[in-house]
């Protein structure tokens, strides 16, 4: 990692915060060293963690990422995430976007090894980027995503509920 980059103290504070990751400072020295960045498999990234990144750009020491969870539950969204750098996660096979959107998908068509692509929480304007079928033309229609196997989204999960459940049902 690049200690000058602008996202270096957002990345390291990241990986030593515990909460939703694990404490990647493994001999608890309060320093996060390459050979630790380069372990982390499984990353969990909260509102605040996300709205701090300006980009994936210095995640390319992440060589180890396997699993990327992206979640805005619980913060309000008031811009889109920059996806700029994902691709240089090259064991990077899924990809968890929690009531988050972001600004271009054609990243996500160049980490060659993903598998999962999951939209959870959306709602058919962030659909209709994902696919590429709006305005933007910034989604992820014109690629071939040939590793991809599952794709899956879960609209407006309010409405999922046991009233709303019992009247489709009827």
């Amino acid at each position: 990692i690049n200690a000058t980059s602008a996202n270096y103290a957002t990345i390291t504070s990241i990986l030593t915060s515990g909460g939703n990751n694990s404490n990647f400072d493994a001999n608890g020295d309060g320093v996060i060293s390459i050979g630790e960045v380069r372990a982390v498999e499984t990353l969990k990234l909260d509102a605040s963690q996300v709205s701090s990144l300006n980009d994936f750009s210095d995640f390319y020491a992440m060589t180890s990422l396997k699993n990327l969870y992206i979640n805005y539950n619980g913060g309000t969204r008031t811009e889109d995430i920059n996806l700029t750098g994902l691709q240089n996660c090259s064991k990077l096979e899924i990809v968890w976007f929690y009531n988050a959107t972001a600004e271009d998908y054609s990243y996500l068509a160049r980490v060659k090894k993903l598998t999962h692509l999951i939209f959870y929480s959306i709602n058919d304007d962030d659909l209709a980027r994902i696919c590429g079928t709006d305005d933007a033309g910034k989604g992820i229609n014109e690629y071939d995503l040939k590793n991809l196997q599952y794709f899956g989204v879960v609209g407006n999960t309010d409405y999922a509920d046991d009233k709303n459940a019992t009247d489709i049902a009827s």
